[in-house]
């Protein structure tokens, strides 16, 4: 069944407040809704809990089983039905000083544009910045990051897995928070070991990758 997640309207408090609601619809722009294909849960919120999206049902109600005599017609979607619905999408909620977000279907799973900036714009929401390291690149590059204690140095690679081959070369903007009491003196390419402009964007250090196919590695010399 296809249903749409929308963010609650008209209560600050399940909005997750302004500022939250307005993270969620920059996710979600240019639409106004998120549509999922599949299984919904329906579930109970438990006093305390932010509602912070909710389920609306196709604007074809699925009960119906077929669109004949339902005075609508689409060819490459269902919209969502024009009254919102009240079952609960995602839901956050606490417990101790830990939180969790719930969501009733798998959107982590999807390979939507919208879907992954919904899922980005959660994993924030509960766990704020700064991180160990922020990347924006294409979807398909994977970064990862090693202390090299021995070489004084942070170890970053960047891994571009588009499944088509060859791979179209894509450029990457990288920011790596130094070791506490460390200062980046110097940002390699390797295995030239050739300099790489960086600027100390507090508390990252930032710099830019040039296209690349495969693989790019850094090391982020700090010793003295």
């Amino acid at each position: 069944m296809e249903a749409s997640f929308q963010l609650p309207s008209g209560n600050a408090r399940e909005a997750g407040q302004c500022g939250n609601a307005q993270r969620f619809k920059k996710a979600e722009w240019p639409q106004d809704h998120v549509s999922h294909r599949g299984t919904q849960v329906q579930v109970e919120v438990l006093p305390g809990s932010e509602v912070l999206a909710r389920i609306t049902l196709p604007f074809v109600e699925p009960g119906l089983g077929r669109n004949i005599g339902s005075r609508f017609a689409a060819i490459h979607s269902n919209p969502p039905a024009l009254q919102p619905g009240t079952e609960p999408g995602i839901v956050q909620h606490r417990f101790g000083k830990g939180q969790a977000v719930w969501v009733a279907c798998g959107i982590e799973g999807s390979e939507e544009w919208v879907d992954r900036q919904l899922v980005l714009s959660l994993v924030r929401r509960i766990l704020p910045g700064p991180y160990r390291f922020e990347v924006e690149t294409h979807p398909a590059v994977e970064m990862t990051l090693f202390h090299q204690p021995e070489r004084k140095c942070l170890l970053a690679g960047l891994l571009n897995l588009q499944r088509q081959l060859p791979q179209v070369p894509v450029p990457a903007a990288v920011r790596i928070q130094p070791l506490s009491g460390q200062r980046v003196r110097r940002v390699l390419r390797l295995p030239q070991q050739t300099p790489v402009p960086f600027a100390d964007a507090k508390p990252y250090v930032e710099f830019r990758v040039e296209p690349f196919d495969t693989l790019a590695m850094f090391a982020l010399d700090y010793g003295s």
